[in-house]
């Protein structure tokens, strides 16, 4: 831990301290599970499931909730490493969180900063920062730090000593900080303060802003407001940063800043009550109370500017650096998180470095304490801050847990509610669920989410009507709400009310003409109704705005396969099966599809893989049992596969089955059993009769003919591929 020499190089025992101290605080986040919105980010997103979706995160913005094309990359490779197993996304956003820790003492040693290593540790360690660490979603924070410490620490060596020009080494650490400043913007735009903190710093230092910092700063400065602006229309036009939540006047919006400043300050001071989801306070103002919030924020800032003649500039620029930093939070422009709260912990990950690092800084200059008496001291809030840390990365552990916790400290967290009533609908605990989401709703009418879970809930507890009707004041509340429309018709739908479900389809699309989810449901209610042209409009509209909906790439491949437009429909097969592997039903459509266009060797395949996901699917096995027994192409056929499936068939199938009976009877005349082969075909032609099945009873006809000549039956060739 010793910090000597210009910039105070420190050893790598010091670092290995640190990270031992980190891993110990934060061990337990390294086995916590997903919680709430790590479906949308990771387990449910589709664009992870595809090499299209590695493109599409880079270059198609909207085909996941935010631009952030690094952080999503992490995501998109880490599915491919460790499937949805929660524990290696932890490890990595631990180990992205202590390199950052890493870095930023790197940085605090080349400011010369008294007690950088302390610091560090500090930071890495606190209570507020496990948010950021145990949640997955907040990834973005973890990568985002560590490429911003990266890049200001490339910047500070990249500066020439006086008035000398910059030399080609010093050029390459400038192109490194700019490099590494727009990794920190596409991992998350709250990187953004990096060009502004460095301007103070170059202030703090010489106690002016030279020319050249300001030209060196500007391609910095461009690539943020440019990014940053991304980030704000993404927030609005694709997270749904918009309605009465964010309905605000400026007045309300200093005031939510002046507390929200006062509020993470006091968190960092006492780290206490830490809660996922904080009361969302009243914004009065015409309460002269709330305005001492604000009023006092910036009468200390410009105290401290005031006093910096006597104690220096350096608390100056740390609460400036602070409140810049956490401006993008503040709701001064609309975060869909606002809707839950106006603060959370996880938004002053990076700002927190410039409170802890001044008060380190004060006590590691104290000289009348020797410096071992000063270490052995750090030691205690050290041992307070690891346990604390342990505990609170305890709190997600799952869900539920998390949860529970936030409602012991936040009763009034309807957002907690809602998700311990989806809990427990899952666990099917119908009538604890509804209580839940109807607290939950009373607190927030307005979340249609809720609501629509509310009804599902009230519709297996046999209140239909009371359903509907929840359903409609929902609508009526907020007629222009595309959600609302959309959860309406979702309702009336799974009640059998089709015909005003699909009126509120169309009402949703009509609000919102680039609603996927809206053109997706509609076409497939539309599918099911009998209107095929009406049904390809809307999924192809659906596939054109999200290509990453599964459910509409399958409906949208059934329909093309049964037109003329084959190749079109197994591009969309394909796609429905890379989003979800493990959904049978397009590998069974495009098993179909290749049998009708007479690529069975393709086909075959097919069907095999859809038996290692259903091994008790009659339509695999009766498909593939009839081609291995029959094809025309002896490369297709396996005798003896066969009939080990015709077996499996019968097992499966209902007794009057009379399909297994004329696969059985196929198989044994493939391997040379014509008279077991006759008297199977005989039995099945006498069951087709008694049901009726004209069909069954012409095909046992002629598998009975085939036996008696003493010939394996052939079936005729259906396309050639």
């Amino acid at each position: 831990m010793v910090e000597s020499g210009k910039h105070g190089r420190g050893g790598i025992g010091a670092a290995l301290l640190l990270v031992g101290i980190g891993l110990a605080a934060f061990w337990p986040a390294m086995s916590a599970g997903f919680v709430w919105d790590d479906d949308d980010y990771v387990t449910q997103n589709m664009a992870l499931r595809t090499a299209e979706g590695l493109r599409d995160i880079w270059v198609r913005p909207g085909a996941v909730t935010q631009y952030y094309p690094i952080t999503y990359s992490t995501f998109w490779l880490e599915r491919r490493l460790w499937g949805d197993d929660p524990r290696g996304f932890h490890v990595l956003n631990v180990a992205l969180h202590l390199g950052s820790a890493l870095l930023l003492w790197r940085v605090l040693l080349r400011l010369e900063i008294p007690g950088a290593w302390w610091a560090a540790l500090i930071w890495a360690i606190y209570p507020v920062q496990v948010e950021s660490v145990a949640w997955v979603t907040e990834r973005k924070n973890c990568l985002s730090g560590l490429f911003y410490f990266l890049g200001a620490l490339a910047y500070l060596r990249s500066q020439p000593s006086g008035e000398a020009r910059r030399g080609a080494q010093l050029r390459w650490w400038y192109a490194l900080s700019l490099a590494s400043f727009v990794a920190a913007l596409l991992s998350k735009t709250a990187a953004c303060s990096l060009p502004a903190a460095l301007l103070l710093v170059a202030w703090w230092k010489a106690g002016a802003i030279r020319r050249r910092d300001v030209i060196d700063l500007l391609p910095h400065f461009a690539v943020g407001v440019v990014l940053s602006a991304m980030t704000v229309w993404m927030e609005h036009r694709h997270v749904g940063a918009t309605g009465s939540e964010w309905q605000l006047s400026v007045g309300q919006r200093v005031l939510i800043a002046g507390r929200a400043i006062t509020f993470y300050l006091a968190t960092l001071a006492w780290p206490a009550k830490l809660a996922f989801v904080y009361p969302r306070w009243d914004v009065a103002l015409s309460d002269w109370r709330a305005w001492l919030y604000p009023a006092g924020v910036v009468g200390a800032i410009v105290g401290l500017w005031l006093a910096r003649r006597r104690i220096g500039r350096g608390p100056f620029v740390a609460s400036l650096f602070f409140v810049g930093t956490l401006l993008p939070t503040l709701g001064l422009i609309n975060l869909y998180y606002m809707r839950f709260s106006f603060v959370a912990d996880h938004f002053q990950y990076l700002a927190c470095v410039g409170p802890i690092a001044m008060v380190v800084a004060v006590v590691a200059s104290l000289r009348m304490v020797p410096r071992t008496t000063l270490a052995l001291a750090g030691c205690v809030p050290v041992v307070l801050m690891v346990g604390a840390t342990f505990a609170r990365c305890r709190i997600f552990r799952d869900a539920d847990m998390l949860w529970r916790d936030t409602l012991a400290k936040n009763p009034a967290a309807w957002l907690a509610m809602s998700g311990l009533g989806y809990n427990a609908a899952v666990g099917g605990r119908d009538a604890e669920a509804a209580g839940l989401y109807r607290e939950s709703l009373r607190l927030a009418p307005g979340d249609v989410r809720t609501r629509k879970n509310l009804a599902g809930v009230l519709v297996k507890l046999g209140e239909v009507e009371s359903a509907t009707a929840l359903m409609r004041a929902g609508v009526a509340r907020s007629p222009q709400d595309n959600l609302a429309q959309f959860a309406l018709g979702d309702h009336l739908v799974s009640i059998g009310r089709a015909e005003e479900g699909e009126a509120a389809y169309r009402e949703a699309v009509r609000i919102d003409p680039e609603f996927a989810e809206g053109h997706n449901n509609l076409g497939t209610l539309l599918l099911r109704r009998g209107d095929t042209n009406g049904a390809v409009i809307e999924l192809r509209r659906a596939v054109q705005i999200n290509p990453y909906l599964p459910e509409a790439q399958y409906q949208l491949a059934e329909v093309l396969a049964a037109s003329d437009r084959p190749a079109i429909a197994e591009e969309h097969y394909a796609a429905a099966t890379a989003m979800r592997p493990e959904w049978v039903d397009p590998r069974l459509g495009l098993a179909g599809l290749l049998r009708r266009l007479g690529a069975e060797a393709r086909a075959v395949e097919a069907y095999r893989a859809c038996l290692l996901l259903a091994p008790r699917s009659t339509e695999a096995l009766t498909h593939l049992g009839w081609m291995l027994a029959t094809s025309a192409d002896a490369s297709v056929r396996n005798g003896v596969e066969a009939m080990e499936l015709a077996q499996r068939l019968l097992q499966s199938s209902p007794p009057d089955s009379v399909m297994p009976m004329l696969v059985l009877a196929a198989a044994q005349a493939e391997l040379g059993q014509f008279s077991s082969a006759a008297v199977t075909a005989r039995a099945a032609l006498d069951k087709a009769k008694q049901s009726g099945d004209a069909g069954a009873a012409r095909l046992a006809e002629q598998l009975l003919a085939d036996a008696e000549a003493r010939r394996p039956h052939r079936a005729p060739a259906t396309g050639n591929r």
